[in-house]
Protein backbone atom coordinates (compact mmCIF):
# COMPACT_ATOMS: atom_id res chain seq x y z
CA UNK A 1 0.00 0.00 0.00
CA UNK A 2 1.64 3.30 -1.02
CA UNK A 3 2.27 5.69 1.85
CA UNK A 4 2.77 9.42 2.14
CA UNK A 5 6.47 9.43 1.44
CA UNK A 6 9.03 10.16 4.12
CA UNK A 7 7.77 12.63 6.75
CA UNK A 8 11.07 13.01 8.64
CA UNK A 9 13.89 15.32 7.68
CA UNK A 10 17.42 13.88 7.65
CA UNK A 11 15.95 10.55 8.71
CA UNK A 12 19.16 8.56 8.22
CA UNK A 13 21.34 11.14 10.08
CA UNK A 14 23.83 11.56 7.25
CA UNK A 15 23.63 15.39 7.31
CA UNK A 16 25.33 16.86 10.37
CA UNK A 17 27.30 19.97 11.23
CA UNK A 18 27.76 19.31 14.94
CA UNK A 19 27.44 16.49 17.45
CA UNK A 20 23.64 16.39 17.09
CA UNK A 21 22.49 15.46 13.61
CA UNK A 22 20.77 18.18 11.57
CA UNK A 23 16.98 18.73 11.93
CA UNK A 24 16.86 16.88 15.27
CA UNK A 25 17.02 18.17 18.82
CA UNK A 26 17.52 17.08 22.42
CA UNK A 27 15.29 18.07 25.32
CA UNK A 28 16.44 17.45 28.88
CA UNK A 29 15.52 18.15 32.49
CA UNK A 30 18.41 20.63 32.74
CA UNK A 31 20.37 18.66 35.31
CA UNK A 32 21.09 15.37 33.58
CA UNK A 33 24.70 15.19 32.39
CA UNK A 34 25.17 13.86 28.89
CA UNK A 35 27.29 14.16 25.76
CA UNK A 36 26.39 13.69 22.09
CA UNK A 37 28.40 12.38 19.17
CA UNK A 38 28.04 11.00 15.66
CA UNK A 39 29.17 7.39 15.55
CA UNK A 40 29.17 4.32 13.34
CA UNK A 41 25.57 3.36 12.71
CA UNK A 42 23.55 0.41 11.59
CA UNK A 43 24.01 1.94 8.14
CA UNK A 44 26.30 4.91 7.72
CA UNK A 45 26.16 7.39 10.57
CA UNK A 46 24.24 7.13 13.85
CA UNK A 47 23.34 9.53 16.64
CA UNK A 48 25.04 8.55 19.89
CA UNK A 49 24.01 9.89 23.30
CA UNK A 50 25.99 9.10 26.46
CA UNK A 51 24.13 9.83 29.71
CA UNK A 52 26.50 10.01 32.67
CA UNK A 53 23.88 10.57 35.36
CA UNK A 54 20.18 11.39 35.46
CA UNK A 55 19.20 14.27 37.75
CA UNK A 56 15.47 14.46 36.97
CA UNK A 57 13.20 12.91 34.36
CA UNK A 58 16.00 12.40 31.82
CA UNK A 59 16.16 13.45 28.17
CA UNK A 60 14.73 12.81 24.74
CA UNK A 61 15.90 12.97 21.12
CA UNK A 62 13.16 14.38 18.91
CA UNK A 63 11.79 15.91 15.73
CA UNK A 64 8.40 17.55 15.04
CA UNK A 65 7.30 15.99 11.72
CA UNK A 66 4.08 16.92 9.89
CA UNK A 67 1.94 14.07 11.21
CA UNK A 68 -1.55 13.85 9.70
CA UNK A 69 -4.64 13.78 11.91
CA UNK A 70 -6.87 10.75 11.43
CA UNK A 71 -4.27 8.69 9.57
CA UNK A 72 -2.34 5.58 10.46
CA UNK A 73 1.41 6.19 10.77
CA UNK A 74 4.25 3.71 10.55
CA UNK A 75 7.43 4.60 12.47
CA UNK A 76 10.53 2.49 12.00
CA UNK A 77 14.06 2.83 13.32
CA UNK A 78 17.11 0.95 14.62
CA UNK A 79 18.56 1.37 18.09
CA UNK A 80 21.07 -0.15 20.46
CA UNK A 81 22.11 0.48 24.05
CA UNK A 82 25.45 -0.08 25.73
CA UNK A 83 23.98 -2.23 28.49
CA UNK A 84 20.50 -2.97 29.83
CA UNK A 85 19.48 0.70 29.92
CA UNK A 86 15.97 1.15 28.53
CA UNK A 87 14.54 3.72 26.11
CA UNK A 88 10.97 4.70 25.23
CA UNK A 89 9.48 5.42 21.81
CA UNK A 90 6.94 8.22 22.14
CA UNK A 91 4.58 10.43 20.17
CA UNK A 92 3.84 13.23 22.63
CA UNK A 93 4.11 16.90 23.44
CA UNK A 94 7.16 18.38 25.16
CA UNK A 95 5.72 17.93 28.66
CA UNK A 96 4.36 14.43 27.96
CA UNK A 97 0.86 15.52 29.02
CA UNK A 98 -0.52 14.76 25.54
CA UNK A 99 0.46 11.26 24.41
CA UNK A 100 -0.58 9.40 21.26
CA UNK A 101 1.85 6.51 21.62
CA UNK A 102 4.35 5.26 24.19
CA UNK A 103 6.31 2.01 24.29
CA UNK A 104 9.18 0.90 26.50
CA UNK A 105 12.05 -0.74 24.60
CA UNK A 106 14.49 -3.00 26.45
CA UNK A 107 18.23 -2.55 26.62
CA UNK A 108 20.10 -4.41 23.89
CA UNK A 109 23.58 -4.82 25.42
CA UNK A 110 25.41 -3.57 22.34
CA UNK A 111 23.24 -5.23 19.66
CA UNK A 112 21.35 -3.28 16.99
CA UNK A 113 17.60 -3.99 17.11
CA UNK A 114 14.82 -2.87 14.72
CA UNK A 115 11.61 -1.18 15.85
CA UNK A 116 8.41 -1.11 13.78
CA UNK A 117 5.51 0.87 15.26
CA UNK A 118 2.00 1.51 13.95
CA UNK A 119 -0.15 4.21 15.54
CA UNK A 120 -3.27 6.21 14.77
CA UNK A 121 -2.55 9.94 15.04
CA UNK A 122 -5.53 11.44 16.87
CA UNK A 123 -4.14 14.40 18.84
CA UNK A 124 -2.65 17.49 17.19
CA UNK A 125 -1.08 18.55 20.50
CA UNK A 126 1.26 15.54 20.43
CA UNK A 127 3.73 17.09 18.01
CA UNK A 128 7.00 15.31 18.84
CA UNK A 129 8.31 12.00 17.57
CA UNK A 130 10.97 11.11 20.11
CA UNK A 131 13.08 8.55 21.89
CA UNK A 132 13.13 9.17 25.63
CA UNK A 133 15.33 7.72 28.36
CA UNK A 134 15.52 8.07 32.11
CA UNK A 135 18.47 5.66 32.45
CA UNK A 136 22.18 6.37 32.56
CA UNK A 137 24.17 4.71 29.79
CA UNK A 138 24.80 4.96 26.05
CA UNK A 139 22.25 4.78 23.25
CA UNK A 140 22.66 4.78 19.46
CA UNK A 141 19.87 5.64 17.01
CA UNK A 142 19.78 5.23 13.23
CA UNK A 143 17.70 4.85 10.06
CA UNK A 144 14.45 6.47 11.18
CA UNK A 145 11.40 6.46 8.91
CA UNK A 146 7.85 7.82 9.28
CA UNK A 147 5.02 7.44 6.76
CA UNK A 148 1.26 7.96 6.94
CA UNK A 149 -1.56 5.87 5.47
CA UNK A 150 -5.30 6.33 5.13
CA UNK A 151 -7.45 4.63 7.78
CA UNK A 152 -8.35 1.15 6.59
CA UNK A 153 -5.14 0.65 4.62
CA UNK A 154 -1.90 -0.65 6.05
CA UNK A 155 1.62 -1.05 4.74
CA UNK A 156 2.37 -4.58 3.64
CA UNK A 157 5.81 -6.01 3.12
CA UNK A 158 6.68 -9.55 2.17
CA UNK A 159 10.10 -11.14 2.30
CA UNK A 160 11.52 -14.62 2.21
CA UNK A 161 14.89 -16.00 3.22
CA UNK A 162 14.39 -19.33 1.47
CA UNK A 163 13.38 -20.62 -1.96
CA UNK A 164 11.04 -23.61 -1.63
CA UNK A 165 11.44 -26.43 -4.13
CA UNK A 166 7.80 -27.12 -4.94
CA UNK A 167 6.44 -29.67 -7.36
CA UNK A 168 3.65 -28.54 -9.72
CA UNK A 169 0.33 -28.45 -7.86
CA UNK A 170 -1.92 -26.18 -5.83
CA UNK A 171 -0.85 -24.91 -2.41
CA UNK A 172 -2.60 -22.71 0.15
CA UNK A 173 -0.50 -19.78 1.36
CA UNK A 174 -1.66 -18.22 4.64
CA UNK A 175 -0.45 -15.00 6.24
CA UNK A 176 -1.29 -13.70 9.71
CA UNK A 177 -1.86 -9.94 9.73
CA UNK A 178 -2.00 -7.78 12.88
CA UNK A 179 -3.66 -4.37 12.70
CA UNK A 180 -2.99 -1.23 14.71
CA UNK A 181 -5.95 -1.91 17.03
CA UNK A 182 -4.44 -5.25 18.04
CA UNK A 183 -6.78 -7.47 16.06
CA UNK A 184 -5.43 -10.15 13.78
CA UNK A 185 -6.73 -12.07 10.82
CA UNK A 186 -5.32 -14.62 8.41
CA UNK A 187 -6.14 -14.08 4.74
CA UNK A 188 -5.42 -17.05 2.50
CA UNK A 189 -5.08 -17.64 -1.20
CA UNK A 190 -4.34 -20.57 -3.43
CA UNK A 191 -1.06 -20.53 -5.30
CA UNK A 192 -0.92 -22.80 -8.31
CA UNK A 193 2.53 -23.90 -9.50
CA UNK A 194 2.29 -24.87 -13.16
CA UNK A 195 5.96 -25.43 -13.88
CA UNK A 196 9.48 -24.81 -12.61
CA UNK A 197 9.70 -21.26 -14.00
CA UNK A 198 6.18 -19.89 -13.88
CA UNK A 199 3.14 -19.74 -11.65
CA UNK A 200 -0.37 -18.37 -11.75
CA UNK A 201 -2.43 -17.03 -8.87
CA UNK A 202 -6.20 -17.28 -8.77
CA UNK A 203 -6.68 -13.87 -7.15
CA UNK A 204 -4.81 -11.01 -5.51
CA UNK A 205 -4.48 -10.52 -1.77
CA UNK A 206 -7.38 -8.59 -0.29
CA UNK A 207 -6.40 -7.18 3.11
CA UNK A 208 -9.35 -4.83 3.48
CA UNK A 209 -12.37 -7.14 3.77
Amino acid sequence: VPGSGELLKNNSFESSKGTVTDDWGIGSDGGTQYTTALDEGYEGQAQRIDIRNVAGWGLFFYQTPPMELGKIHQWRFWYKTGADNKVHAEIANAGASEVVYREELPGTNGQWEPVNIMFAYDNLLATQLRVFTADAGSIWLDEFSLQSFEQGTYPFEASSDFTPNLEPGTYTWALEVSTVDGSAFSPKRDLTITGPAENSVDRAWNLYE
